[in-house]
């Protein structure tokens, strides 16, 4: 009985996926998401998907299915299928490619799958040396190979029978970025999509990050073009938002690992744009505004003292003040702004905007508009967003703020970040009401019309300078605070 049981074990283990993972790692726990998952897989691994996509959450068991234990489920059921698995970074793809060769070396595998060896100090009966490294391996005695890249490397000189994609974009910084995101698809379509062998399979893993990302053109390029690949979507949400097989609507997609709570917490520490792309599978549709007019508090001004709509007040002399200040170099009726942002942190994370200015200012006018504002303000610290010509401004303003309680004058480099990368956080705060904007003021309405207008796409946004002084602003407060030490502040990483 006994040897039955151990028989159909192994039967199983070789047929399926999700018995395979379980052999091969003893400790394995599916929950009801993974069995979707793996069922979905074993269409790829059939042929009957030829085209999957599958969309999950951080952290909640993708890969490890999907990009480890799959490679190794291939070539142990045909020793000689080839297989191109491609991440965001070689170094990425490295490591996964030393996990699915740690997998076929294990016991438990070679009772599986003893056709599927690697070269290795236990193999000494073939006359040839196989390759074996990070970036690629083969299988000794057949003609199976399995070969890692990053994405935008070169693969060139192997076909593959299965081409899976684990994550193409590394963070919000890559996925905002156009050029990044172009770069990504030319990869694909020129470089991966041309090293198919006959009838392959291809599989994209990812949380999606943008709309626009590899997922969200593959799918408007299925949807335009009748000829163009068709793919099968297996979208997992963290939080069901309706009434699905196995949760009801509001419930988690994991609750042993993430619970009500702990998600609850993820979505008011991300904001609802990251939470709705990254754990919803469901990015904002490109161009939409990142911020709303309701999250915004306010307060009045009553002489020295400010008080909030919610009925507490801070005084003026008690205030950490901050100016920063987005700089441009002409004045012409066709030339950008020059931005000056004043504001107060007030504690909890929360921040009072005091005063805006947007101006056409001559290169010689800005430190002057800045000296005014810094003998109104008294602030601790004032940063100047300093790129090229902008650092001879800084060292003016060190030069001519020169007054009792001098502020500490401050480099705020955006270091390459795109526009939205550094206005997430204070999307994050005005998400969440913590920032307050004055009931009434002459800038107000100018300052808040271009918030609302605020898309994070570059081209668009080429004149959003507020957006920046104000993400400079919020950067600032978390990271230097009051700003006692003249070092340069380096923002966006």
């Amino acid at each position: 009985m006994l040897l039955l049981l151990e028989k159909k074990r192994l039967l199983q283990a070789r047929r399926f996926l999700e018995h395979f993972t379980v052999f091969t790692k003893p400790d394995y726990e599916a929950n009801w998401h993974h069995q979707v998952m793996f069922r979905a897989l074993d269409g790829f691994a059939d042929g009957r998907i030829k085209r999957l996509m599958l969309f999950a959450p951080p952290r909640h068991g993708k890969s490890e299915i999907a990009s480890r234990r799959l490679p190794a489920y291939l070539l142990g059921r045909n020793p000689n299928t080839s297989i191109i698995s491609a991440s965001y970074s070689a170094d990425l793809a490295s490591r996964m490619n030393r996990d699915v060769q740690r997998i076929i070396d294990e016991p438990a595998y070679q009772r599986l799958f003893p056709n599927t060896k690697l070269w290795g100090k236990n193999i000494r009966t073939v006359a040839q040396s196989y390759l074996r490294n990070s970036d690629i391996f083969e299988v000794v005695g057949n003609r199976g190979v399995y070969r890692s890249s990053g994405v935008g490397g070169g693969i060139t000189g192997m076909g593959g029978n299965y081409l899976l994609i684990d994550d193409p974009l590394k963070n919000e910084e890559e996925a905002s970025s156009e050029t990044i995101r172009e770069s990504i698809w030319e990869w694909y379509t020129t470089t991966l999509y041309t090293r198919q062998a006959k009838d392959a399979g291809i599989l994209l893993i990812m949380t999606r990050w943008n709309e626009d990302d590899l997922a969200g053109r593959l799918l408007a390029l299925a949807d335009k073009d009748p000829a163009a690949d068709k793919w099968t979507i297996i979208s997992l949400p963290a939080v069901a938002e309706e009434d699905e097989e196995h949760r009801r609507k509001g419930q988690p997609l994991w609750p042993s690992r993430f619970n009500e709570a702990a998600l609850a917490a993820i979505r008011a520490s991300l904001g609802s744009y990251h939470w709705s792309a990254l754990y919803q599978q469901r990015p904002t549709p490109m161009g939409g505004a990142r911020f709303r007019s309701s999250w915004w508090r306010r307060y009045r001004r009553d002489n020295e003292t400010f008080v909030l709509d919610d009925g507490t007040f801070v005084v003026l002399n008690q205030l950490r003040i901050v100016i920063t200040l987005d700089p441009a170099g002409r004045k012409t009726k066709k030339s950008k702004y020059t931005a000056i942002l004043v504001c107060a942190d007030i504690g909890q994370d929360r921040l009072l905007v005091l005063e805006v200015v947007r101006q056409q200012l001559a290169l010689e006018e800005i430190v002057p508009a800045l000296h005014r504002l810094c003998q109104k303000w008294r602030p601790d610290w004032v940063g100047i967003e300093a790129n090229g010509f902008q650092m001879m401004l800084v060292q003016q303003a060190r030069n001519h703020l020169l007054y009792p309680g001098i502020p500490t004058v401050m480099e705020l480099q955006p270091e390459g970040k795109s526009k939205l990368v550094r206005a997430t956080p204070a999307i994050l705060r005005a998400e969440q009401g913590k920032i307050y904007l004055p009931d009434a003021a002459e800038w107000l309405y100018e300052f808040e019309n271009e918030l609302q207008h605020f898309t994070g796409n570059e081209k668009a946004d080429a004149y959003s300078d507020q957006t920046d002084t104000l993400a400079y602003g919020v950067l600032g407060l978390d990271r230097f605070g009051s700003g006692n030490d003249a070092v340069p502040l380096v923002l966006g990483r």
